[in-house]
């Protein structure tokens, strides 16, 4: 969705408005990985540095929650996310991506939302932070959607384990729409 919103619209409704060609024009955009999180998330990275400043210069998180608009949640949660990817060296391990808006901590063997469903969404930044790196890796989210279907983690495993491919029609180019033959709906 090009200004947004599209969690809150479906994404089941975008794809088939793309498929059948009935989106207005300028609705929709393809983007990486990396550009989506930027565009809907842009400048958390910041106020996470800003954060990890204000902390080392001893600043209470209740403190750095009211100066930067947010709860002491948020900040916390902030403050070890990016400290943890500044610990495993805050550069994508695969295609060398240093922005700190799209960085992410990736568990290397897989498996990480069994992890987190298990242990609790903040376990591997404790982990990382009281120095168990061996596990993960820093990676952009572009890499971690190509890791993710080329060891078929996730959603992608039950397709490639059995060398079934997901029907996708073709984009179609801007000028011509597909004919209703041409589309294979899921």
């Amino acid at each position: 969705h090009v200004t947004g919103g599209g969690y809150l619209k479906g994404n089941l409704v975008a794809y088939g408005n793309i498929v059948l060609g009935t989106a207005p024009n300028g609705t929709y955009q393809v983007l990486c990985a990396n550009h989506n999180i930027k565009k809907r998330d842009s400048g958390i990275s910041n106020s996470a540095d800003r954060i990890i400043e204000l902390r080392h210069k001893g600043t209470a998180f209740a403190q750095i929650a009211l100066l930067l608009g947010m709860s002491h949640r948020v900040a916390y949660t902030r403050y070890r996310a990016r400290a943890a990817i500044l610990v495993l060296g805050g550069v994508c391990a695969r295609c060398g991506e240093v922005d700190g808006d799209v960085l992410s901590v990736d568990h290397i063997q897989g498996g990480g939302s069994q992890d987190r469903r298990r242990r609790g969404a903040q376990a591997a930044y404790s982990d990382i932070l009281r120095g168990h790196t061996d596990p993960y890796q820093c990676l952009c989210m572009t890499c971690q959607w190509v890791k993710r279907a080329e060891n078929g983690e996730d959603r992608w495993k039950l397709l490639l384990a059995t060398d079934q491919k997901p029907d996708m029609p073709v984009a179609p180019s801007a000028s011509v729409a597909p004919t209703p033959e041409q589309l294979v709906l899921p």
